[in-house]
């Protein structure tokens, strides 16, 4: 338990002598002309840090971005074959989902 409390005032007294800002969004993307007729829209969750760089850089903000969003969902009861003979009928889930990341710095 030592080393957590170590770790925890290491990183409180890093991140107090510079600026770390974050962010946390909802976002909505709608899907356009011919991919409208199959696609529903996308729902996401967006979170971003930057972070100050200290002393003579103190310009300069590196950090980045990830979002995770869902555009469908559905449930279907499907029947599988085997090569033994047997037969099951189970309930299948499908999901689609989207996942971004990047990098960002600015100046």
């Amino acid at each position: 338990m030592k080393y957590v409390y170590t770790l925890l005032f290491t990183g409180i007294s890093l991140f107090s002598s510079a600026q770390f800002y974050m962010n946390a969004g909802y976002s909505l993307s709608m899907p356009q002309q011919e991919m409208k007729q199959n696609i529903k829209p996308l729902h996401s969750l967006a979170l971003s840090g930057l972070y100050k760089l200290p002393g003579s850089l103190d310009r300069v903000m590196i950090g980045a971005d990830f979002a995770w969003g869902i555009y469908s969902s559905a449930r279907k009861r499907q029947t599988f074959s085997f090569p033994n003979g047997d037969i099951t009928e189970t309930d299948v889930f499908y999901n689609s989902l989207v996942v971004q990341g990047g990098l960002q710095a600015r100046v």
